[in-house]
């Protein structure tokens, strides 16, 4: 997933929280800050269902600090 958020103290809090919600844990995690007091957030996260990648996405749409920009599931061999 990759996500801008507004780059202010707590807001890494609220993530977390929205992933311990759906039960899903983080793999890796990079921040790279913006100009503009926003961040860009890169999440790989260990495997997880399509139901709690919804509920992910969800919690995220319904916080005006988050942007998800773009998300993909990546398949095992």
């Amino acid at each position: 997933m990759r996500l801008e958020v507004t780059d202010r103290a707590g807001q890494f809090l609220e993530l977390a929280k929205i992933f311990a919600t759906a039960e899903v844990s983080f793999d890796k995690i990079i921040q790279e800050p913006l100009a503009n007091g926003k961040a860009i957030i890169v999440i790989v996260t260990h495997p997880m269902s399509k139901a709690q990648e919804n509920e992910i996405i969800q919690a995220m749409e319904d916080n005006d600090d988050m942007k998800l920009k773009v998300h993909f599931k990546v398949l095992e061999h």
